[in-house]
């Protein structure tokens, strides 16, 4: 079993990049992880202010790109599905449909969906991660723009080196 958040596409790896970006602590990255893991993560969250996350996740019989959790009610996490539609995969009528059908089907069990198109993720892939994160109705904070977030890794980068120690 890999540590590693798995994606299948260069849209979802600007997606997830840009999720981490912004995340600073508020996103708890959890590989492997099935929906009734996020769920339960999510009910005991102390802080309720943290969004647990996978990907590739098993959803009845369809599968999310990401799944995100945070606390809503001690019972009752909310939970979102984000999709990152490419056009080689979600652009013909008959693929439409099924996204249309996955949907609902997802709703109707309180899962709600996002869908980012690939031009989208190119664009700003910083704005879908805020979007997303915003969907769950957690109070953003972190960077708002593309430089703020670069700032940040950076800023992230330099403290890890100072924190091991220079060579």
């Amino acid at each position: 079993m890999s540590d590693a958040i798995k994606t299948e596409s260069p849209i979802e790896e600007d997606f997830l990049a840009a999720l981490q970006a912004i995340s600073d602590g508020l996103v708890v990255f959890i590989p492997n992880a099935s929906l009734d893991d996020l769920m339960k993560r999510a009910t005991a969250d102390d802080e309720r202010q943290r969004v647990f996350m996978s990907s590739q996740v098993p959803l009845w019989k369809y599968r999310a790109d990401f799944v995100l959790a945070t606390y809503y009610t001690p019972t009752s996490p909310r939970v979102i599905c984000v999709e990152c539609d490419g056009k080689e995969f979600h652009t013909s009528a008959e693929q439409q449909q099924r996204d249309y059908d996955r949907d609902a089907f997802l709703m109707g069990k309180s899962i709600a969906t996002v869908r980012f198109t690939g031009g989208q993720l190119k664009r700003d892939a910083y704005a879908c991660a805020y979007k997303a994160i915003g969907e769950l109705g957690i109070t953003q904070r972190g960077p708002k723009t593309v430089a703020q977030a670069v700032v940040g890794v950076i800023k992230s980068t330099h403290w890890q080196f100072e924190r091991r120690g220079k060579p």
